[in-house]
């Protein structure tokens, strides 16, 4: 912990200073809340990006990530603990020589026999870790102990497809660029049906971000998507502690 807490104090914040917005992954066939995906943010930087570079220049990244997911844990059991829970992790942090250690003792000390977690694999790492032969095994390990898999942005560039193959996720999600005027989009709709297609083949969980518009979530529900996420169904609520929550 030592490297974030000097990170933080650094920019004269504290660490409670983090906290989370947590915005719902709906069923648009059911039209029941599936989980929330947990967001990191901090009044003390600009910006999520600025929080995160920040952490990556002081090599502390494997602790903000492992902080963010107890914080959101204890904040999601508070409000919602049948749901499941997406946690935004970074690959290296998978990878660390400490991460299987710390996992460990974190389930045993909260006792968590089956955790309704959801590991939502984000950008930013290098090609390298994600080519790494320890990461697919740690991401098996994973799976192991009852945590699924998200894998975020697919359909942008051959790298994300050969991450569909290679790491089995159990969840595919796709962002906001295949959601705006995705009614009008023919060739962005032809894309989605053949991710559909592959997902409903594997049975994994396909879930459409960034969906703001009526006609787009209706566009969604024709091509057949049984998830979505997005300003339209839900703005994202924040919670800086476990009693009270902020706009």
């Amino acid at each position: 912990m030592e490297y974030i807490t000097t990170l933080v104090k650094r920019r004269g914040d504290h660490l409670d200073g983090i906290y989370h917005c947590f915005q719902a992954v709906w069923d648009i066939k059911t039209w029941k809340i599936y989980g929330y995906e947990a967001l990191i943010r901090h009044d003390g930087y600009d910006s999520v990006n600025d929080l995160l570079q920040t952490a990556q220049q002081e090599n502390a990244l494997f602790e903000l990530d492992l902080m963010s997911i107890s914080k959101a844990i204890q904040v999601h059991t508070s409000f919602a603990p049948s749901s499941y829970l997406f946690l935004n992790i970074h690959p290296s942090t998978i990878l660390h020589p400490d991460f299987e250690k710390r996992v460990k003792a974190y389930m045993i000390t909260h006792q968590l026999k089956s955790p309704k977690f959801i590991l939502e694999l984000t950008e930013g790492d290098l090609l390298s870790t994600w080519e790494n032969s320890s990461f697919i095994k740690r991401i098996k390990w994973l799976k192991e102990l009852g945590f699924k898999i998200a894998l975020d942005d697919v359909g942008q560039g051959t790298a994300s497809l050969k991450r569909l193959i290679e790491i089995k996720p159990d969840v595919v999600k796709v962002d906001r660029f295949f959601s705006v005027d995705l009614s009008e989009d023919e060739h962005k709709q032809s894309l989605l049906r053949s991710i559909r297609n592959y997902c409903k083949e594997y049975e994994l969980l396909f879930i459409i971000e960034g969906i703001e518009r009526a006609e787009d979530l209706s566009m969604a529900k024709f091509l057949d998507i049984d998830y979505a996420q997005g300003y339209l169904l839900q703005e994202p609520y924040c919670l800086k502690k476990t009693s009270g929550r902020t706009g």
